[in-house]
């Protein structure tokens, strides 16, 4: 058995981490819990239409349940429930009940005798009927509530669940792991089982799958995986586990989350990269991981600190409100119809089951949510901070004052680009200078745009054949990534990337390297760009954006730059050096918005770019 400390590797970043604990201004009292039940009934009430008189939800978009075999009701009776005791919604009550029974008669039914059935459905929601059980049972018949209890009571989590038999199979453990040790533990604290050493078993085969930076590391590195199952762990011990994984499990979640402050865009995102990216419910389990750690820090007598992790989770939720309300609801963070799919997961990811996983977490984030605490400026923003990861989750986060830059390091194919992915200002449009980088093959859909080119703000070159070659559609060739931190400080946050190629990439492109050096303040990153090897010309990939499904940008190009408007913002792209501007056909696009793919080219050996974002107006840019 693991335990803590001993078999845990030392945190590296403690010091420089536990600086975003120091509030960078005044605590502002905020009501939270009614703000993640706020958005819980917006979800709940557009809801309502899709469940169907038998307590099955009918997928608007798809026009089923089928994959999911009647269980994504799991998903609307949870927070229908916590909304009829926490907002005396009693009109919920029979849809709630009606699910409810659907699932007992259905999913749990098939899952008990064996019948055909998808485990891994019951892994992810059994905790979310038991929430709903615990609760509707005080409002119905004692006959009723005696049907639900057998139903769940009569589970066996090595067949119930996908988790016994991909071990059998000889798959390694992933996030379906601990979301059923969680469904085990809330069975246990109900009554309805006692699988506490089935739950002990599984936790110990997860732990070799996290960082020392306390992150889960799901194939691929997808971030929303290191979330969906530090959120569980953090659902697990809220419901006080208290087994002999505690203390390792707490040490983890602690490192992880000075990490995730560190992560959240200044306009509230959660971070990119990998499957299942920029759906609602990545900024909803960021506020649960959030708000479970300003409740260890509100018991350690650390108010400021716990004020810090409030102030991230309500940023992270603000920035979702948006999609939330909207005419009709978005659950994916852009601003096409949901009828196109545009950034849905090919495979998985539909409409209804992950609109209402949405709902779920926010009612039962506001579970959590301790009234006394109040939220802290972020300290990001006046500290500057700097972070690497690599070679998990392959990513470099910097901060200064409101601005953020977040360099991909050797992207998932299929899901990101390598490059600067992301570069958002607080207040601007997130989409202005990107949020995510472009695929080239995306395993997600988008919507009348091309595929086959990979995309982000980055270096490309020309072979002496005359290929144009990008750093955004590298990764397998990818070798090794040397960072260098250089300066951290309120006013400019400074460090350098060099990219070295394996030897085949070397030997058939005679490229062996690229290096950026970097240098972010408020509102403006500068980049200067070399490249090591035999090439015919220099550029710099700029995707511009087109549209988001909302509204159209502007795009003017000049010979040494370019500038897109949107919304009243600016962002522009200068390279002195630059002899030549021009503009791919076409439009291509990544799960938020369209874009125009341009290129600034030099025939200089080197080349420095300024990125900035303004206001339209031409004011000042907030520091």
């Amino acid at each position: 058995m693991i335990t803590y400390p001993q078999e845990l590797p030392a945190f590296p970043h403690e010091e420089a981490l536990s600086q975003l604990l120091t509030p960078g201004g005044p605590a502002v009292a905020v009501d939270a819990r009614a703000l993640y039940l706020d958005l819980a009934e917006t979800i709940i009430d557009r809801s309502l239409a899709w469940l169907d008189d038998n307590g099955v939800i009918i997928d608007p978009v798809e026009g089923h349940d089928n994959r999911w075999q009647g269980g994504t009701a799991a998903r609307f009776v949870c927070p229908a429930a916590i909304l009829l005791r926490e907002r005396k919604r009693t009109d919920l009550l029979e849809p709630a009940s009606r699910a409810l029974s659907q699932l007992a008669g259905g999913v749990l039914k098939r899952a008990a005798t064996g019948d055909d059935l998808r485990p891994a459905v019951l892994a992810l929601v059994v905790k979310e009927m038991v929430i709903a059980y615990d609760i509707l049972r005080g409002y119905v018949e004692d006959d009723q509530a005696e049907i639900w209890h057998r139903a769940l009571a009569a589970l066996n989590p090595d067949t119930a669940y996908n988790v016994t038999p991909d071990r059998a199979a000889g798959h390694r453990p992933n996030n379906y792991g601990p979301s059923a040790c969680t469904c085990e533990w809330l069975r246990f604290r109900c009554g309805l089982a006692d699988q506490r050493d089935w739950i002990e078993h599984q936790l110990s085969l997860q732990m070799p799958f996290f960082t020392e930076l306390g992150m889960y590391r799901e194939p691929g590195d997808p971030h929303l995986y290191d979330f969906a199952v530090r959120h569980n762990l953090s659902e697990l011990l809220q419901y006080g586990y208290d087994g002999p994984m505690h203390d390792s499990l707490q040490e983890l979640l602690r490192r992880a989350g000075l990490v995730t402050l560190q992560m959240l865009s200044p306009c509230g995102y959660a971070p990119f990269g990998g499957r299942s990216n920029l759906y609602l419910h990545n900024e909803a389990m960021f506020a649960y991981i959030c708000e479970y750690q300003a409740l260890q820090y509100m018991k350690e007598g650390r108010p400021e600190a716990a004020g810090c992790f409030r102030e991230a989770a309500v940023r992270s939720i603000q920035a979702v409100i948006p999609y939330a309300k909207a005419d009709p609801l978005r659950y994916i963070k852009n601003s096409f119809e949901p009828s196109t799919r545009h950034g849905k997961d090919r495979g998985y990811g539909e409409y209804a089951v992950y609109a209402l996983l949405a709902a779920s977490l926010f009612a039962r984030t506001a579970l959590l949510a301790d009234e006394n605490i109040k939220a802290s400026e972020e300290a990001s923003a006046s500290q500057g901070c700097l972070l690497n990861m690599w070679p998990a989750f392959h990513k470099v986060f910097a901060t200064c004052g409101h601005t953020q830059a977040v360099v991909d390091t050797r992207c998932q194919k299929g899901y990101d680009a390598t490059g600067l992915g992301r570069l958002h200002h607080r207040g601007a449009p997130l989409d202005l200078a990107l949020s995510m980088g472009i695929a080239a093959e995306p395993n997600y859909h988008v919507y009348e745009a091309l595929t086959g080119q990979a995309a982000a703000i980055g270096p490309c070159w020309r072979l002496m054949s005359g290929e144009w070659q990008s750093l955004a559609a590298m990764s397998d060739a990818i070798e090794d990534v040397t960072f260098t931190e250089k300066t951290v400080s309120p006013q400019k946050v400074e460090w350098s990337l060099t990219w070295s190629f394996n030897s085949a990439y070397t030997e058939a492109n005679a490229i062996s390297a690229v290096t950026q050096s970097y240098r972010l303040t408020s509102g403006r990153l500068y980049i200067s760009t070399t490249i090591s090897g035999c090439y015919d010309r220099l550029g710099l990939e700029i995707p511009c954006l087109v549209d988001n499904g909302a509204g159209e940008a502007q795009l003017q190009l000049g010979e040494q730059g370019l500038a897109v408007t949107f919304n009243g913002w600016v962002f522009k792209a200068e390279m002195p050096e630059a002899e030549l501007c021009t503009m791919e056909e076409g439009l291509y696009a990544n799960r938020s918005a369209r874009y125009h793919l341009v290129r600034l080219e030099t025939a200089a050996p080197a080349f420095e770019a300024i990125l900035s974002i303004s206001p339209e107006s031409g004011g000042d840019v907030a520091a």
